[in-house]
């Protein structure tokens, strides 16, 4: 149900996350290219800014946008008070784009737009943080207490990380006069706090809100206990909050690893992140469907294949994860391209998938309208989702020596950037031309 009193900013956060989502996907491709095409060598300068366009340009403005959009009808129907804070963020992400593509072109010249992006970067994401953190106490304080509604946890564990993605990024910048190795390390640390704490931790909470209409799957222990009708076996209930908290202590783990070079601790986080998302993945988008009314199967029959496959790649990934952090830890040649194997499977598999596939039902109810094209979801779905499976055989070329192989996984660029033009078009189109706005 519409609630007026919700922000109406969910459009100008998706313009700003699409417009710099495809600069930095075409910026990916020219760099994939280059690198396993040409065999011409990246400099690091340009890869750090793919990497900050697509995590603090694309995914986090995106997910905050759907985020002021759904934390407050998923806490109780709390809203936004502190309004100014949401409008804060919208400016300030957009700014730390402008900023961030200012470092490299500026150079060493440049470092007045390190400091200004460094500013932005905290700003945006602490005030992010900050708004939609207000809707889930002001929810726990109508209810007498903390809630007992497991994903709610999730969605306030994701809030916390954002913060401290920010604050993390923002000394990667702030430090980046040469582009030196502390900045590298505080810089990766920032992007899996934004990545798989931030954006992963609201994709498994929405998931969990949503899937029981969405897919008919079995009412789980996400759900208030008093609820006596959506209760599982204890068990299960034990199961979702070890996983939860398995899911915290390992982003926080890894991100701890990268920025201070701790391997040891790196390799056990990464198996426990694995480990921890393979039970999201097993009882959300791959659980068992009862047979009850499926929304989806009628109203979006797409739903049901994009949300299945990206969770079947959040699989792929927390594997490759796993397999990587036991090689580590027991000694093993590992190839370095392993991780990047399985971050693209985690962000162009899994989260980019669901995007696209939530998408076609969000977007549509917040528009008041039809969706734009639905075919160019349906492209975006199977793009994301075969792309992400294609960028993993990179791992597998690197360890055997396959140079072949490298060019069937450097078709993952292409198939990233047509998916982020039809996701433009399909979700530009669709919110643009909004008959309503909530």
């Amino acid at each position: 149900m519409d609630l007026p009193k919700h922000l109406r900013l969910l459009r100008p956060f998706a313009l700003l996350a699409l417009a710099t989502g495809l600069a930095g996907s075409t910026l990916g491709f020219i760099l994939l290219v280059q690198a396993q095409w040409a065999n011409v060598g990246v400099g690091w300068p340009w890869r750090q800014v793919h990497g900050q366009l697509q995590v603090f340009g694309f995914l986090i403005p995106f997910v905050t946008g759907f985020g002021i959009y759904l934390v407050p009808r998923v806490a109780g129907g709390q809203p936004i008070r502190q309004r100014w804070l949401a409008r804060l963020a919208l400016g300030a992400q957009g700014a730390g784009v402008l900023f961030v593509a200012l470092t490299v072109s500026l150079s060493e010249a440049g470092g007045w737009a390190h400091r200004l992006a460094a500013i932005a970067v905290l700003v945006g994401t602490l005030s992010a943080a900050l708004a939609m953190r207000g809707p889930i106490v002001a929810h726990a304080r109508a209810v007498g207490g903390r809630s007992k509604v497991g994903y709610l946890w999730l969605l306030e564990g994701a809030v916390a990380f954002l913060a401290l993605a920010g604050l993390a990024d923002a000394w990667a910048l702030g430090s980046a006069g040469a582009y030196g190795l502390l900045q590298d390390r505080w810089a990766q640390a920032a992007y899996r706090l934004g990545i798989e704490g931030f954006a992963v931790g609201m994709a498994l909470a929405i998931a969990a809100r949503m899937f029981t209409g969405f897919l008919g799957l079995a009412p789980g222990s996400t759900y208030p206990a008093e609820r006596s009708a959506y209760r599982r076996a204890p068990g299960e209930v034990w199961a979702f909050w070890i996983a939860t908290l398995g899911w915290a202590v390992s982003v926080i783990g890894a991100a701890l690893a990268l920025a201070f070079s701790w391997t040891v601790l790196g390799a056990g986080a990464e198996l426990l992140f694995s480990l921890s998302v393979f039970h999201f993945a097993v009882r959300l988008g791959l659980g068992r469907s009862v047979g009850s009314l499926a929304i989806d199967r009628t109203v979006d029959p797409v739903f049901p294949w994009g949300a299945r496959a990206a969770f079947a790649l959040l699989t792929v990934s927390a594997v490759i994860g796993a397999a990587s952090a036991v090689a580590e830890l027991w000694g093993a040649p590992l190839h370095p391209l392993w991780n990047d194997a399985r971050r693209h499977a985690l962000t162009l598999g899994f989260l980019l998938t669901l995007i696209a596939t939530m998408a076609g039902r969000l977007a549509p109810g917040f528009a008041g309208r039809k969706p734009w094209g639905p075919r160019l979801r349906v492209i975006a779905i199977a793009c994301f989702s075969s792309g992400g499976l294609l960028r993993t055989l990179e791992g597998v070329a690197a360890q055997w020596d396959l140079p072949r192989l490298f060019l069937v996984s450097a078709a993952s660029g292409g198939l990233a950037l047509v998916g982020f033009c039809s996701l433009v078009a399909f979700l530009g189109v669709t919110l643009v031309t909004a008959r309503t706005a909530h």
